[in-house]
């Protein structure tokens, strides 16, 4: 009996072994190889032209991958100085890149990198953002400080961050091509995160600002993180606003994106794909896999009961009979 009571015991250890990590582990990019864990897909704007400050409004939006990693919203500015700013608001953002692992709802991310050597990365969590709150990016150089700041026109709720200009008092443009050497631009961009190779489009997303830009690029690229090459897909095109309200539209692979002389667009879906924040309810996000394993569990120890019966039953089988005592 004894025997019994601990192979079942072992049986359920197991079982537990093999059904926990499936609930709660990150997501490693299917089909990967080597050092790569992710696919990082940017839809970018990126100006020709020179300017001092940049002030865009962006719907924040909770759509996510398959892998349950969300969007990044944001500003990007290459100063004369040579630093490159970088941030914008994301939705469960991934805290680490190999595996993906996607943090709490949205996050205030801020990047400044040099000849791309990534000098700060901060992180501030937005518990008041919501889906669907206008959001001002606000990019600025004064007085030799660049100011990363955020604000949410529904709920009220700010951020920022601030860095050295090293005496820079705008930001460059590419007039020449799409980026610099070192894959930096002035202009918008939405990131996503995906666990392979992505070719499809996102939900729509539209950044509005006050200035007017002349002249840009629109870029649709995708590459494997954190090697960055070789690339998945990238395909960009230059565009003039000469008539500045006429929207201009680019697609590659899937993905669309437009533009005029203040105004750009990620995606053209309607709805897209919802997930809940990461971490907030993990009963309620593992919900569909345990309706999967808690069955295969049971019918699991179901089958090692019988087992251990008919091994108890085989096994009487073979032993002798007890001698009979006769009455003298």
């Amino acid at each position: 009996m004894m025997r019994s009571v601990k192979t079942l015991v072992q049986s359920a250890v197991l079982l537990l072994a093999l059904i926990v990590p499936s609930l709660n582990s990150p997501l490693v990019a299917r089909g990967a190889t080597g050092s790569v864990s992710a696919y990082i897909e940017d839809l970018t704007l990126s100006f020709q032209q020179n300017l001092p400050s940049l002030a865009f409004n962006v719907s924040a939006i909770q759509q996510c991958g398959a892998d349950g990693s969300g969007p990044f919203y944001s500003v990007a500015g290459l100063s004369t100085a040579g630093y490159w700013y970088h941030f914008g608001i994301a939705w469960n953002w991934p805290l680490s890149l190999n595996p993906i692992l996607a943090s709490s709802g949205f996050k205030a991310l801020y990047y400044v990198s040099n000849a791309g050597t990534e000098l700060i990365h901060a992180g501030n969590g937005l518990p008041n953002v919501r889906d669907g709150d206008v959001i001002l990016l606000k990019l600025s150089a004064s007085n030799d400080v660049v100011t990363m700041y955020l604000h949410d026109w529904n709920s009220s709720a700010t951020d920022q961050e601030s860095y050295s200009a090293f005496g820079a008092t705008y930001f460059v443009g590419q007039s020449n091509r799409v980026v610099d050497t070192n894959g930096e631009w002035t202009g918008l961009g939405t990131r996503m995160f995906h666990d392979q190779p992505y070719y499809g489009d996102e939900q729509t997303v539209t950044y509005k600002g006050s200035a007017t830009v002349s002249s840009a690029w629109m870029r649709i690229v995708e590459w494997p993180d954190p090697t960055k090459s070789p690339v998945v897909f990238d395909n960009y095109g230059s565009y003039r606003y000469d008539n500045p309200l006429v929207l201009q539209n680019f697609t590659s692979n899937g993905a669309f994106v437009g533009s005029d002389a203040n105004e750009f667009v990620t995606g053209q879906l309607s709805i897209g794909p919802k997930c809940a924040p990461q971490g907030t309810s993990s009963l309620l996000n593992s919900l569909p896999r345990l309706l999967l394993t808690i069955p295969l569990a049971i019918l699991a120890i179901t089958v090692s009961l019988l087992a251990i019966r008919l091994r108890r039953r085989s096994a009487a089988s073979w032993l002798p009979s007890s001698p009979r005592q006769q009455r003298p």
